[in-house]
């Protein structure tokens, strides 16, 4: 009697996509499978069962014990099992920082900018703040923008790696505050 014996498929996810790991190809017995938060069967474990696959809550050092439910009853318990471990691992979210100018002023061009990641595909917004009204778009990473229209600006960049990670940042710049028009005001003289 031999044991059972597998190899754990687990790929590499983004962070927050299913933490998913599966045991393929087990041919026609009936196995057992217990999935565990740590190496060799260590930390929580997950209902014993027929079910291949498992969805973890996080990334990391798992592993699967495996139990042939056959070589059991025959009362060959050492040779029944088999413990696999693996990880999970996660590719790195791209960073989305957005640098652009510190005050907004009418029908000047203004570049916008964000750290550059190699393959990554980059997606701007720009819109009216606060009413969210859509100005124009991008996919440079390094956008020059000008606004015909009065008021403060949103940026919204979604970054996308060639991993299929992305990350997304926002962030307001303020109109230029031009110094109130004056004309026709009778300001009393400055007195000393």
């Amino acid at each position: 009697m031999s044991p059972p014996s597998a190899m754990v498929n687990a790929p590499t996810v983004c962070p927050g996509d299913p933490y998913y790991a599966e045991v393929p190809g087990q041919g026609s017995s009936v196995l057992n499978y217990t999935f565990y938060d740590g190496p060799d069967g260590t930390d929580n474990d997950y209902p014993r069962g027929t079910n291949d696959n498992y969805t973890f809550s996080t990334p990391g050092n798992k592993s699967v014990v495996i139990v042939d439910p056959t070589i059991v009853s025959l009362g060959f318990d050492e040779c029944a099992y088999d413990t696999v471990n693996f990880t999970i691992n996660t590719f790195p979210v791209p960073p989305a920082d957005i640098s652009g100018p510190p005050l907004i002023c009418l029908n000047t061009n203004y570049g916008f900018s964000t750290p550059a990641v190699p393959g990554a595909d980059y997606d701007w917004e720009f819109r009216e703040y606060p009413s969210n009204t859509l100005i124009t778009t991008s996919t440079s990473r390094t956008p020059s923008v000008s606004f015909d229209d009065c008021g403060d600006k949103l940026a919204i960049l979604t970054v996308t790696s060639s991993d299929g990670c992305d990350s997304t940042t926002m962030r307001v710049f303020q109109a230029d505050s031009l110094p109130p028009d004056l004309t026709g005001c009778n300001l009393p003289e400055p007195t000393e």
